[in-house]
């Protein structure tokens, strides 16, 4: 039924008064109904019936006449009577989510907007759904950060969700790019993450196969095929990307220990990068959080840190918001954060 199509038939005071209930039943904390409830409503029904005998007093005819305000108020009860069971409906479905303030504690909001298959949904706070794996991932990957250890059992639950995403070939969903971009961050959680029981061992294993195959002739992986080996996000990219230069910077340092010179590479790219932006950037902030404390700077590290929260607190727009919503910058304000 389009409650909006008989909205449109009442007077403008009637539908705003009745959108308006229809808002607070939604915003309500949704609990399981009496078992009286749908025949307390149909009683209440009936009795306003019986007051109010003069509803039934001009039959409708079939002509072109203006209605009469009876038939009117008879409209007005088949709408209400209409929202109330629409409203009903949303007892039988899964709570939503309450979360926390997110800009106050990134890693509690994140806890409560698990859904209960154990995976985060995008779309539910402002994202694109086709980044479902890679998003349930960080939002894993950052419970697991939390100093308290409070969030254990999220974040078990997060590891089956996204073995139970995974497709027979290894991949985690979507096509070119977004696949790329899922697959690298949901193998990463699930590799760091998830006990090593037979389930996820194979998860993982498929993962890592699926992986190796799109590797490239240089060694590495882009989120385009035949882009010949750049660094950019994409092709055709043009001038210094910030967060780029913080994530080879912190692989240099940490992957690149083995190797003579890579370390020292990297801690002189990581003096060319800024701890102080204006714009906000969650990801570019977390990469330069990373790169900072791998070489040793904490106080730049922490420069970050401050400008990330102070963003987040304001309300600024970031960038990434239309891929991951709230959950990608909840999910790196916490990564981010000092442990």
């Amino acid at each position: 039924m389009n409650l909006n199509a008989h909205l449109s038939e009442l007077p403008a005071a009637e539908a705003a008064a009745f959108r308006t209930l229809v808002a607070r039943l939604q915003a309500a904390p949704q609990r399981e109904p009496s078992p009286q409830l749908a025949s307390r409503i149909l009683a209440a029904v009936a009795s306003e019936r019986t007051q109010r005998p003069t509803l039934n007093a001009q039959p409708i005819t079939t002509n072109h006449k203006p209605v009469t305000s009876n038939y009117r108020l008879w409209r007005w009860a088949a709408a209400l009577a209409a929202g109330l069971l629409a409203a009903l409906t949303l007892f039988d479905r899964p709570a939503a989510p309450q979360p926390a303030d997110p800009a106050a504690d990134p890693a509690a909001w994140l806890a409560a907007s698990q859904e209960a298959d154990g995976a985060w949904q995008p779309a539910r706070h402002g994202g694109d759904p086709a980044y479902r794996p890679a998003l349930t991932a960080l939002a894993a990957l950052a419970l697991a950060r939390d100093p308290a250890d409070r969030f254990r059992a999220g974040v078990r639950r997060a590891t089956d969700a996204l073995v139970a995403l995974q497709t027979a070939d290894g991949a985690f969903g979507g096509e070119g790019r977004v696949r790329a971009y899922n697959q690298a961050i949901a193998a990463y959680a699930l590799a760091t993450l998830a006990p090593h029981g037979p389930a996820t061992a194979a998860a993982l294993e498929r993962a890592v196969a699926f992986s190796r195959a799109g590797q490239s002739a240089e060694g590495g992986w882009d989120y385009e095929a035949g882009s010949e080996g750049g660094v950019a996000y994409h092709r055709g990219s043009a001038g210094r990307s910030e967060s780029l230069s913080a994530l080879a910077a912190y692989t240099l340092m940490t992957s690149g220990r083995a190797f003579d010179g890579l370390p020292t590479l990297g801690r002189h790219l990581t003096d060319t990068l800024s701890a102080a932006d204006g714009a906000a950037d969650c990801y570019r902030d977390y990469a330069k959080v990373m790169a900072f404390e791998s070489a040793g700077d904490t106080a730049r590290a922490e420069a970050v840190r401050t400008g990330m929260r102070h963003r987040r607190q304001a309300g600024a727009q970031d960038p990434w918001e239309p891929i991951g919503g709230t959950l990608y910058t909840c999910a790196f304000t916490a990564l981010a954060a000092r442990q």
